[in-house]
């Protein structure tokens, strides 16, 4: 069920350093919405940037959203971050809340990166906001980790995905028609490259992951 899209733009990185500012950059231009998820979310030189370009966007009118899982930022996402991005206006929301007992579904965690804005562009790839991914701090030496920039079409399945993940525990009849990719802008995204952006979710049964790479080793020649 997860569409081949033509015509993207596609950028690659080779560190954290650079996609960030890169996402900085794009969150800068950012005039309808922004959504951010990550597994790590640690307090630092890095969230503070964020914390801070987000308010500046929230106080121009622009919709932030914010998804953390709550065991991969488990003791450095500090409620005094957390109570920050609530008081500047920025939607925040833990995946599965960390409860002290023995339960599968606690192992069950959200490992996605994606920074969608405006359904413009998407990002995603390995890093997480941590400081160690930007090499800020050397928690176990240089850190090497990568990311990708998208632009077209396909930006929209990153954006959707966000959303689903948003309202996979408290169901709503969210209209999702706002952030659509507007296909007015693929004309200047018209270049031979196919994205197929898919990812695993709480609304279904199947084991997408694990598939795609199994399907890929099959058909290797």
């Amino acid at each position: 069920g997860f569409i081949a899209h033509k015509s993207n733009k596609i950028k690659y990185f080779c560190s954290g350093t650079q996609i960030f500012d890169d996402i900085l950059e794009g969150i800068e231009k950012a005039k309808k919405f922004i959504f951010i998820q990550f597994f790590i979310v640690a307090d630092g030189v890095l969230l503070k940037r964020f914390i801070d370009l987000l308010a500046k966007k929230v106080s121009e009118g622009v919709e932030v959203r914010f998804i953390y899982d709550d065991m991969g930022s488990h003791k450095t996402f500090s409620k005094k971050s957390k109570k920050r991005l609530i008081e500047v206006g920025v939607k925040i929301k833990a995946f599965n809340k960390f409860l002290p007992i023995y339960a599968a579904i606690m192992n069950y965690r959200d490992h996605r990166k994606i920074v969608s804005i405006d359904g413009k562009v998407a990002f995603t790839g390995g890093i997480n906001l941590a400081d160690e991914y930007i090499n800020e701090t050397k928690k176990y030496g240089h850190w090497k980790d990568t990311g990708v920039r998208l632009e077209g079409p396909a930006v929209d399945r990153f954006t959707h995905m966000f959303l689903n993940m948003w309202n996979a525990f408290c169901p709503t009849e969210e209209d999702y028609t706002p952030y659509r990719f507007d296909r007015r802008l693929q004309a200047n995204t018209r270049t031979e490259a196919v994205v197929v952006p898919y990812g695993d979710s709480p609304l279904d049964h199947e084991n997408v992951g694990e598939t795609v790479y199994l399907e890929l080793l099959a058909q290797a020649t």
